[in-house]
């Protein structure tokens, strides 16, 4: 028959037991998010979509002087190189938890050489003694949280690839965009040079037709009047 203090203390154990049986379950697996983008939003793209054309967008303007631009801020940028630091650093720990998934073997090894000198009947020869040992070791991932670790590592390389792509492709879009901005105010320049040229040959006509009497003066101011404004 129970007594009163077992009455009692039972629905701590049973408690105690759920919150214990609770602790020993599996960890669910990290997986990323299905995230889907609902069709109406889908729209063809001028690549087809093949990515892998967009590497080096740039090269399609057949443009040295835009593909060396675009290489040259490559190589000085400190973000892109800064992302490029962090994709090692992401690989490295990936290989680390990849590391713990399987038995780690530690070896050692030493060498004494010893003897004393004297006389005949005093000397210990000389000898040399050698050891030697493998220690290996496993944890067991009972409970799946060292594969759980490496396959959050390997999200994180695929996370900080991705932002090198991003900081390279805002770099590369960056440039381009002010070298056709150099490229139009060149264009334009020319087109103003091109301008003025034939206002100047103008007033040169207009100059010669006036001393000659075949215009009149009031032409000539005109045409003065038009290049100034210009």
């Amino acid at each position: 028959m129970k007594t009163a203090l077992e009455k009692k203390l039972l629905p701590c154990v049973s408690v105690a037991l759920s919150l214990l049986l609770s602790g020993c379950a599996t960890f669910a697996e990290l997986r990323p998010a299905d995230l889907r983008i609902a069709n109406v939003w889908h729209a063809t793209v001028p690549h087809g979509g093949k990515t892998s054309s967009l590497v080096s967008w740039w090269s399609t303007f057949n443009d040295p002087s835009l593909t060396s631009l675009i290489g040259y801020a490559e190589e000085e940028n400190p973000s892109l190189a800064s992302a490029a630091a962090d994709i090692e650093k992401a690989r490295a720990t990936l290989a680390s938890a990849r590391a713990s998934l399987f038995p780690g073997l530690d070896g050692s090894a030493s060498v004494t050489r010893s003897g004393t000198d004297g006389d005949a009947y005093n000397r210990i020869a000389a000898s040399t003694t050698s050891s030697g040992g493998l220690d290996a070791s496993w944890e067991i991932d009972l409970f799946g949280k060292t594969r759980q670790k490496s396959e959050a590592a390997q999200l994180r390389v695929h996370e900080q690839i991705a932002n090198w792509h991003e900081a390279r492709v805002s770099l590369a879009a960056e440039v381009a965009d002010y070298y056709v901005q150099y490229r139009a105010c060149r264009q334009l320049e020319n087109a103003y040079s091109v301008e003025l040229a034939s206002q100047r040959e103008t007033i040169r006509a207009t100059e010669t037709a006036a001393t000659s009497g075949l215009t009149s003066t009031a032409d000539l101011a005109l045409a003065r009047a038009s290049a100034a404004s210009s």
